[in-house]
């Protein structure tokens, strides 16, 4: 899903190879669904969580799936047995929306998703903006960010929520 997102950005829609691609990607996916029910999976700075098994890894910051969607307050992230073809790709472009372009068009990956109103897909996150700084991730010099208050009260909410924690 992620690479099939990041793909959207390069290639024509009528393009193919994206059409392949995505023709496997709904198969596999359907599969899964078909297999397991629904698909949730929790989302870290860095990985998709299924079932405590990693299953997509990415630490570029840049153009990494996993920490666009937890930046913007994403925790989970399900597709339901009900998830349909016209879903998933309204998904994958959806989240294909590079970090620096959601932001610059104003609207969050969140926002999105809930303007979008997916009946196959369903989230949770925590409410408001996550700053870097309220997640105590490291910031470009080594060095560690202030946590304060704020990110006291979220451990107690919703567990550990320091870097070291969320991307073990």
């Amino acid at each position: 899903l992620a690479r099939f997102s990041r793909s959207l950005s390069f290639y024509s829609p009528t393009n193919r190879a994206l059409t392949v691609f995505f023709d496997n990607l709904w198969e596999l996916v359907r599969g899964v669904l078909d297999q397991h029910g629904e698909i949730e999976l929790l989302i870290k700075p860095s990985a998709f969580v299924y079932r405590e098994f990693v299953v997509h890894e990415d630490k570029d910051r840049e153009r990494s799936l996993p920490f666009g969607l937890y930046r913007d307050g994403v925790r989970k992230l399900a597709l339901r047995s009900s998830l349909d073809e016209d879903e998933l790709l309204a998904l994958a472009r959806i989240l294909g929306v590079r970090p620096t372009g959601i932001h610059r068009h104003g609207d969050d990956l969140v926002t999105r998703l809930w303007k979008a109103d997916l009946d196959g897909v369903r989230y949770e996150g925590v409410e408001g903006y996550v700053e870097q700084q309220l997640l105590g991730i490291p910031d470009e010099g080594g060095g560690s960010l202030d946590y304060g208050p704020v990110p006291r009260i979220m451990r107690r909410v919703h567990g550990a929520l320091t870097y070291e924690s969320v991307a073990a």
